[in-house]
């Protein structure tokens, strides 16, 4: 079998495709396979896995991602959403996600909320792939189905990379 399938942003951000390939070592369809499998780990875009760090575990920001937005949105910072401008506190940036206090959770004493990795891996994930992410896609049920959406979007526009491209819908560019 001969494919892409990962469990990355596959389930829910592309397509994934494979081929079965069937037949003798020697046969031609499996060496011309073989050649090209080869010719792609040879190319110098192409990471050998086994030299690569320990893997993200599952529910942490990856380590680049969870740079950019500690150097982007600083402890402390107030985060209005982008479409009613909502006030959000970040109050402290994690591996395991963004603790972000709103009005309503200060108001109801309950202190500030995680906006956990995942959510913030997937959009930042979907957005690379894409180039653009609607605030509507991301909080779709058949979409990217992320609750915590507004905030979301709030911390990605405050990277270097991105452009707030409306408000009311909310879409989120990358400058390629």
């Amino acid at each position: 079998m001969v494919g892409s399938a990962n469990l990355t942003s596959g389930l829910v951000a592309n397509i994934e495709t494979a081929l079965v390939v069937t037949g003798q070592p020697g046969d031609a369809p499996l060496e011309e396979c073989w050649r090209y499998a080869e010719l792609l780990w040879r190319h110098p875009a192409a990471t050998d896995w086994r030299q690569l760090d320990a893997p993200v575990p599952d529910g942490q920001l990856d380590p680049a991602l969870l740079g950019m937005l500690r150097r982007a949105v600083p402890v402390g910072s107030v985060l209005p959403t982008l479409d009613r401008g909502k006030p959000n506190q970040v109050t402290d940036i994690t591996a395991a996600g963004v603790y972000v206090q709103t009005q309503r959770s200060r108001s109801r004493g309950t202190g500030a909320q995680l906006v956990p990795a995942w959510m913030v891996q997937l959009a930042w994930d979907y957005l690379q792939l894409h180039g653009t992410l609607a605030n509507k896609y991301l909080l779709a049920g058949d979409g990217l189905n992320v609750k915590r959406s507004s905030a979301v979007c709030a911390l990605l526009a405050r990277l270097p990379a991105i452009d707030v491209a409306g408000t009311h819908p909310i879409v989120l560019r990358l400058r390629r």
